[in-house]
This record gives structure tokens, C-alpha cells and sequence, in this order.
């Protein structure tokens, strides 16, 4: 159940990227899995987490804490993308008179919704076989001829259109290094408005990797058939020659595209590979434990090192552990003036207290098992490091030693030092 609980907030954490709050159907869907999970179980699972504050609720949707206000911001770009919607499927009975084209599906912000007013409108066009050199400059004739198509150098884009992905009928599956969690997402989001020969269908049998990242997704795929219907030779010859001609145009112009004779990847601002760096710091979870009896430089040096490296989870040690620990005059800040003072340094995502039983490994173990860290945040002075080395192990995680030990700074020696 930890696992799942990880996994729901990991699929939190991507949406919560693009302000984007979630139904629970949606969270059902759209859950980071490689492995199906049931209904029920997520239902169960996010029940739990609202009780124990991890996740906000608003109907009908969740989120992380305190982002009440991407409810807003959704239901204003689902109204702007629903307009950009019914302007493309205009435009995609314009390009139905083009033959060679087999499919073309809205992808983005405006195919999940999610749209802002300044935004254009991203298509994804796959075509006949050996026919895409072809069919481009077919396509591009027709969004110029009524000045819809967006430019490289347009810096007014609202509702203009973006061929940013193309690919025919030889080349449905993409390639490795296209195959991640963004890509998945934008597969599984795409509207398909114009499909012949169950081309979607069969895009979607070819890309079955996405069930490695979104194993929950819905799933519609249809049986590739037996031979495919390539253009006839003088078109495929002239394809190819087109596809030459092109090629030379656009080299001295070339940036970050990937282009073949069989598929072309435009993407004017291609931010995968943001997302996903920002994906994975936000979804990697870092914990501390100490007692942090009076703040000092060394621990928010501590704190900042390790909020570098994903969400901060901060566990400070109860008033009985203290005394335990450091003696009878301890702590000199009660618990609640020192998670006060944690929280109001506005670095940690989550302060909380530890448990005043805390202390044998059983004890630290069930902490771990139950908040999941992937990483346990150290000094390199801190005791009991082999053990507590094992004991993330055993949950899958990892200690880092984020901050070297200075003898200089630390709560006993200010407490000593002659006033």
C-alpha cells in the first residue's frame, strides 16, 4: 500500500507541473505504474491520504497541499481549449482532402485541456506510407494560404497551428529515446480527429511501452494489417526526391529537430527533458531527523543542500527524546516553538514530529516503511550511519551525506560558550 500511496502523489507531483489538479478517475488513469492497480485500491489509497493531509480534496478534485488554486486555473483553460478544439476540427476538413493522410491527432496543452489564451495549436499527422515529403508541403500550402500556420520566428502564436510531428505508416513506433513519461503522456492525452484504416488504433499497438509508465491508461488497439498500402513507385520516387530538397532547406536552419525520411520531429520548444528534470526532483522524496534545538547556520545549510534534491520532509524529535538524548536542560525550545521555527524558514515541504517511542531500529524502520523516502539527508558526523545505511535499503532508498561536519557550529557548543 506504501508503493501505491507513492505512486499516487508521484502522479500529483507531474500534474501539479502544469497546474493541472486531478478527478480521481483522472488519477485512476493517468497513474505512474508499470503495473495495472485496481480501482478500488486507488480509491482506498487516496482516502488515506487526504485523512493523513498528504493530498488536498476539493471536489471533484485532488492535489497537493495548498494548490486550491489550479482549480481555477483548469476550469479557465478547459473553456479556452474546448474553442481551440472546434477551431481545428475545422481546419482538419481542409487537410481530409489531402489522401495521403491518414491521421491527424491534437496534442498538448489543447488536447489535454489545458490550454492557455496565448496558445497554438499542436498536431500530430501521420500519413500513407512513403508519402510524407510528399504530403508536407501539401499541408503547409494549405495552413499558409489562410495564415494559419505558426512560424519558427512567430512570437503571436493564439490558435495558429504547429506541425510539429509527423511520421507514416513504416514508422508508428517511436523511437527509444522518444519513449519516457512525457512522451507516454502526450500519447495517451492526443485526440484523434481525423483517423482512417484504424491508423490510431494500430499507433497505439506499435507504442505498447507507454504500459511501462502508465499502466492504468485506457487502451484501445487495433490488429496491424497484413500489408500496408505504400504509395505507387512514382510517387514514392518523388517522395524521396522531395524529401532531398527539403532535407538541404532546412539544414542551415536546423536545431533540435530529428528528422528521417519516414518521420520529423518539430518541435519549436521542445521541453521534455524540463519536465522531466523537474518531475524528478519534485517526486524524489528527502527526509532529516534531528532535534533542531536552536536553528543555527550549519542547519540551514542542511536544510537548503537537501531540498536541492527533491520534496523535504523534516522530522524533528519530541521534547522526551531530547531530554533522553542531550539531558535534563534539554531541549531549550519546547516542540512546538522549534517546528515553528522550522516551518517558518519556508524551506521543508513537511514538518512534522517524531514519535516520543523512536528509539530502536524497529522503531525508525516502521517511520521509513511508512513515509517512503527515497533518500535519508546526512552529515557525515551523524551516528549510527551503517545502520541506518541497512535500513533504507531495505525500503529501496539510499542515505546521502549532503553537508561535511563542522566542529565549530553546533547546539551544544553555542549553549557552552561563555556569555
Amino acid at each position: 500500500m506504501a508503493d501505491l500511496d507513492k505512486q499516487i502523489l508521484k502522479t500529483l507531483v507531474y500534474a501539479d507541473l502544469f497546474t493541472w489538479p486531478l478527478t480521481a478517475k483522472e488519477i485512476n488513469r493517468f497513474l505512474i505504474s508499470s503495473r495495472v492497480v485496481l480501482v478500488q485500491l486507488v480509491s482506498q489509497a487516496l482516502d488515506k491520504l487526504v485523512k493523513a493531509k498528504k493530498v488536498d480534496y476539493q471536489p471533484p478534485y485532488y492535489f497537493l497541499p495548498g494548490r486550491q488554486k489550479n482549480i481555477v486555473i483548469r476550469s479557465q483553460r478547459q473553456l479556452i481549449s474546448q474553442q481551440k478544439i472546434k477551431r481545428a476540427r475545422q481546419v482538419v476538413k481542409l487537410f481530409g482532402l489531402i489522401p495521403f493522410i491518414k491521421l491527424i491527432s491534437i496534442t498538448g496543452n489543447v488536447a489535454v485541456g489545458n490550454a492557455a489564451q496565448p496558445d497554438d495549436i499542436d498536431l500530430m499527422i501521420i500519413v500513407q506510407a512513403n508519402t510524407l515529403w510528399l504530403t508536407r508541403p501539401m499541408a503547409t500550402f494549405l495552413l499558409e494560404l489562410f495564415g494559419w500556420r505558426r512560424r519558427p520566428k512567430d512570437k503571436q502564436a493564439k490558435d495558429k497551428f504547429c506541425l510539429n510531428l509527423w511520421l507514416d505508416e513504416t514508422a508508428l513506433k517511436l523511437p527509444r529515446s522518444k519513449q519516457n513519461l512525457f512522451t507516454a503522456h502526450e500519447i495517451i492525452q492526443m485526440q484523434p480527429i481525423l483517423n482512417r484504416r484504424q491508423v490510431y488504433e494500430r499507433f497505439l499497438q506499435a507504442n505498447q511501452w507507454i504500459k511501462q509508465h502508465l499502466a492504468n491508461s485506457s487502451w484501445r488497439a487495433g490488429n496491424k494489417p497484413k500489408t500496408l498500402r505504400p504509395a505507387p513507385y512514382l510517387l514514392s520516387w518523388l517522395n524521396n526526391w522531395l524529401y532531398k530538397i527539403q532535407l538541404q532547406y532546412m539544414c542551415q536552419r536546423r536545431t533540435t529537430e530529428k528528422i528521417g525520411l519516414h518521420y520529423a520531429f518539430f518541435h519549436l520548444n521542445d521541453n521534455s527533458q524540463l519536465v522531466l528534470r523537474r518531475y524528478n526532483k519534485k517526486a524524489k522524496t528527502i527526509l532529516i531527523t534531528g532535534c533542531f534545538d536552536i536553528l543555527h547556520a550549519e542547519h540551514r545549510r542542511l536544510l537548503r543542500v537537501a531540498k536541492k534534491l527533491g520534496q523535504l520532509l523534516v522530522g524533528v524529535e519530541s521534547d522526551v527524546r531530547v531530554r533522553r538524548l542531550k539531558g535534563r536542560d534539554r531541549p531549550i525550545n519546547s516542540i512546538k516553538t522549534r517546528l515553528k521555527n522550522l516551518k517558518n524558514l519556508d524551506i521543508a515541504d513537511r514538518v512534522f514530529e517524531l514519535p516520543a517511542q523512536f528509539d530502536s531500529e524497529a522503531d525508525f524502520l516502521k517511520l521509513l516503511r511508512q513515509l517512503q523516502p527515497d533518500v535519508l539527508a546526512v552529515s557525515n558526523s551523524t551516528p549510527n550511519l551503517a545502520v541506518k545505511r541497512r535500513l533504507m535499503k531495505q525500503i529501496g532508498g539510499q542515505v546521502k551525506i549532503v553537508l561535511p561536519y563542522n566542529p565549530k557550529i553546533s547546539s551544544t557548543i553555542l549553549l557552552n560558550k561563555p556569555r
